[in-house]
């Protein structure tokens, strides 16, 4: 890890001697090489894989060190405050005791809801938020005794049976259960008559005379009047619309038809292509890719203009339940139809990622991972849309080990919605029979800083026991490394960010690594 990242509380003559030489970053476990210089014992490590950064600072990570102790005293008593004090902790203290007391148990340490609301609330105020505030606590209604989420209290109150409800003639109250028989035959108040619009009052003795049996025979004439001329224009309406689905459905066969007849061309073509891309990519190869590409990307653009036509739904409410079900196969053959519009652009998309793949690949444990559209691609990861997204494949060497990278951009577990989660993933590759397993040579993880100023860098030595490191049975084993590789405001700092492209390096140490 790297130094401690607190503030000190007031002003501290000697700080400036107290910060790592590499990670700028109050010592962690300080350790003082022959020249003087002082580094975190990891960060010190770190350089021993980036011979760069180590030429940049001017020292040989091959020299002795050894263990600083009388500043490592001096750091245990640095005055600081309190990592959450921008939440509100006032809490002042000694390095020492921030670390191994008060920052196991501070209240304004920010806990994700157990409940499932995504939300990150301070311990201090976890419990109420849990028993009182979260849309996803357990909370009984209390006129039907039924169990939901409190999220969806609201929404059942509008249909619960028990619950009171007022009736909008008289202003009666009583459950919901017993309006419509109220409505029908016990409210007192005005109603208009449905035949000839009449206002009357259900037990007034004109209800009666209202009702007698030349007026019920010339409001039965009326109605039926009514029923017949409703019946008409439906019989109309139907047959219209039969018709524009007999057509719609016509065309939706052959769209149907030659979408499958293209995607099953395609599919073969990105067979070959993949058989082609084996060998070693050559610049006719890349032609041939870029043309493909293009011309599947014109045909799913064409077939998708095809199917923009949509059948008017004007009318349908009033329409028989028969009627409504046509309506739904329409859409259901329209849903069918973007699918398989869908399935054209996942093709498209993949013979992409093979003709980048086949130009970015390295071969000596090195990787550095261009990544574009980061704004769009943090958007897509927060609504769920695409949430992790892979590097290309690279190799340990030409025979070597196959890996490569996995990104979270709003984060993974531990670190969903508060962190950028970066990790390591083993392939399965055509040498994994001649190679040696489980892996076990020490992976660096790092985000570039643009302005070439502080690089953020995770390392992590494999253990041999996890899953994530035993020789690949399907094409990609478990991803493993640092779901907390640094908080989502990095993506928003242009040092790392810049014209919405970051960069993420790989590099594995190889010296150890035997290839067939």
């Amino acid at each position: 890890m790297p130094g401690y990242d607190l503030k000190i509380n007031g002003e501290y003559a000697r700080l400036e001697s107290l910060l790592c030489s590499s990670c700028e970053l109050i010592l962690r476990d300080a350790i003082q090489n022959e020249e003087g210089l002082r580094f975190c014992k990891t960060c010190w490590e770190t350089l021993s894989s980036f011979g760069s950064k180590a030429q940049k600072l001017g020292v040989d990570p091959s020299e002795p060190t050894h263990p600083d102790i009388a500043v490592r005293r001096e750091i245990d008593k640095l005055p600081v405050l309190c990592e959450n004090y921008e939440n509100g902790c006032e809490w002042t203290g000694t390095l020492k005791d921030h670390e191994h007391n008060h920052k196991a148990h501070c209240e304004y340490k920010t806990e994700r809801c157990s409940l499932g609301c995504g939300k990150r609330i301070p311990l201090g105020k976890l419990r109420k938020h849990e028993q009182e505030e979260c849309p996803f606590r357990k909370v009984r209604c209390p006129h039907c005794r039924s169990e939901l989420l409190a999220g969806d209290y609201d929404d059942h109150l509008l249909s619960c049976p028990n619950a009171p409800y007022t009736c909008d003639h008289c202003l009666i109250e009583m459950p919901r259960s017993e309006m419509d028989n109220h409505v029908l035959l016990n409210c007192t108040e005005k109603l208009t008559c449905f035949g000839c619009q009449t206002k009357i009052n259900r037990r007034h003795p004109n209800l009666t005379s209202h009702l007698e049996r030349e007026q019920l025979f010339m409001h039965l004439q009326r109605l039926g009047l009514f029923i017949k001329t409703l019946e008409t224009q439906l019989k109309v309406e139907v047959k219209e619309i039969r018709k524009e689905l007999t057509d719609f459905t016509e065309s939706i066969s052959k769209f149907k038809d030659q979408m499958i007849n293209d995607s099953s061309s395609q599919m073969q073509q990105v067979k070959q292509l993949e058989e082609r891309l084996k060998g070693e990519p050559s610049n006719q190869i890349i032609l041939d890719l870029q043309e493909r590409v293009k011309q599947l990307n014109d045909k799913v653009n064409k077939l998708e203009s095809g199917a923009s036509y949509r059948p008017l739904n004007q009318g349908y409410d009033d329409m028989s339940t028969s009627d409504s079900k046509m309506g739904g196969s329409i859409e259901q053959k329209l849903a069918e139809q973007e699918r398989t519009s869908g399935m054209l652009k996942v093709h498209l998309s993949e013979l992409e990622l093979q003709l980048q793949a086949s130009l970015a690949s390295t071969y000596n444990g090195s990787f550095l991972w261009r990544i574009p559209d980061v704004k769009r691609r943090k958007r897509d990861a927060i609504e769920g849309k695409i949430t992790s997204i892979y590097s290309p494949p690279f190799y340990t060497g030409r025979n070597g080990y196959k890996m490569c990278i996995r990104a979270y951009l709003n984060g993974d577990g531990i670190g969903y919605n508060t962190h950028l989660s970066i990790f390591f993933v083993l392939m399965k590759g055509e040498y994994d029979p001649l190679l040696k397993w489980p892996f076990d040579y020490k992976v660096s993880l790092i985000m570039v800083d643009q302005d070439h100023k502080r690089h953020i860098v995770q390392t992590f030595k494999p253990s041999p026991s996890s899953s994530s490191f035993q020789r690949p049975k399907s094409d990609m084993n478990i991803a493993s490394g640092c779901p907390k590789f640094a908080e989502l405001k990095i993506l928003d700092n242009e040092s790392y960010v810049k014209e919405d492209v970051m960069y993420v390096k790989a590099i594995v140490d190889t010296t150890r690594i035997f290839h067939p």
